[in-house]
């Protein structure tokens, strides 16, 4: 690996980072924060603002051309870390709910666009052998970011402002405008960039290939299992874990996230001839574990001594498949990326499929989990949500990918 590739990990890694501690304070620690200002949130409200603030990122297929066309990638990365990095700092002084909200949603805005960015420079300048180690680093650094920004910040404003965790947050996300500004990462080269006509053209050829449909499925069901996102917190709160305990939760599920995404680079470099049997086996792994998983909950009694033992083994078995998952899902988009359009609009294509990844992480599948699991016991959601998953695998084999 050469040091161009080096500094550009360091800079995808960091990246991911600063969205993932904004994406922890936002998700968890400000909820929190919100809940002990005594300032009227409910659920409804607080439903709502989080559906305005994820909104953004359903406008990432509009990111890709205009990042196609201009390819200023390190210009682009320096001016939103510092826009992001303010509407964080902001947050101490919001006035009302609704006034978050818009905040949030230009925070949001700012951020998926950052990400198109960061997603296009991958792939315009990373080779096939190294997509893997792209995605482990991103997801690493996702994760620790969330842990940090979220779990850890909401404990530690229990002991220090929350004026202050802010200000941390806001300061740390301004690294990966100092490293694209120190570290000089180069932009893509210029025949990659494309006009606005060239990149619509190609999007029309794209969906014009069923091979490429099938693609867009298993974009569409790559989070079936995210049916069981939004139960795990009630099912802890009615155990009556504190927040510490679920803290510790939170932890375990990082640390052994990190441990997955490791051994995920190892099975999409074992497999770079045929990504689809990586993630075939990445799917298997983590349909396995989900199911493992529930079944070890169902044993977790109120009274039980090591209950904490126990959340932490099932925190583990969720993380360490979660990281081969993502690892292996990442990379054979990008694998798709490149086998639709070699040189021109390879950013936009991407964005296309991580956008509909993201409807399903973030929309579809946690929405109708909420409908469907009133009446079922946490633990069988989430081994039924494991089985569900297999059904990413029908489209698979339809897939096109790079030669």
């Amino acid at each position: 690996m050469n040091k161009e590739t080096r500094t550009l990990l360091w800079l995808l890694g960091a990246l991911y980072f600063a969205q993932g501690l904004s994406t922890g304070l936002i998700g968890t620690a400000l909820y929190w924060w919100l809940l002990d200002a005594n300032i009227g949130l409910t659920e409804d409200l607080w439903s709502d603002i989080t559906f305005v603030a994820l909104l953004p990122w359903g406008f990432k297929f509009v990111f890709g051309p205009l990042s196609d066309r201009f390819g200023k990638y390190r210009t682009s990365v320096i001016v939103t870390s510092i826009i992001t990095s303010t509407t964080v700092i902001l947050l101490i002084g919001v006035p009302t709910l609704k006034s978050l909200a818009v905040l949030l949603f230009i925070h949001s805005l700012m951020k998926a666009y950052g990400d198109v960015i960061t997603d296009g420079w991958a792939i315009a300048l990373v080779s096939k052998g190294e997509r893997g180690a792209v995605q482990t680093v991103t997801r690493i650094g996702s994760n620790t970011g969330r842990f940090l920004g979220g779990s850890a910040m909401g404990l530690l404003s229990v002991y220090v402002s929350w004026e202050w965790c802010v200000a941390l947050i806001s300061l740390a996300m301004l690294v990966p405008a100092v490293i694209a500004s120190l570290g000089k990462p180069k932009d893509p080269p210029k025949e990659v960039q494309t006009t606005f006509r060239e990149t619509f053209r190609i999007l029309g050829r794209m969906f014009a290939d069923k091979r490429n449909l099938a693609a867009a499925a298993v974009a569409l069901l790559a989070y079936v299992h995210a049916i069981t996102m939004n139960l795990v917190i009630p099912w802890l709160k009615s155990l009556g874990f504190t927040r510490i305990e679920g803290m510790v939760f939170m932890g375990a599920g990082v640390f052994t996230y990190v441990l997955g995404a490791i051994w995920g680079n190892k099975l999409t470099n074992a497999w770079k001839d045929n990504r689809k049997v990586a993630f075939f086996l990445g799917t298997v792994v983590l349909s396995g574990a989900y199911v493992l998983a529930g079944d070890y909950m169902a044993t977790v009694s109120i009274i039980c001594p090591d209950r904490v033992f126990n959340l932490v083994i099932v925190a583990a078995i969720i993380g360490v498949a979660d990281g081969i998952y993502a690892v292996t899902l990442g990379t054979i988009f990008m694998d798709v990326a490149k086998g639709i359009t070699k040189t021109k609009a390879q950013t936009t294509v991407y964005a296309v499929f991580m956008a509909l990844i993201s409807l399903s992480l973030l929309t579809i599948f946690p929405k109708l989990g909420s409908y469907m699991w009133d009446d079922i016991h946490t633990p069988v959601a989430v081994m039924l949500g494991g089985v569900c998953q297999l059904l990413v695998l029908i489209p698979l084999w339809g897939v096109k990918l790079e030669r």
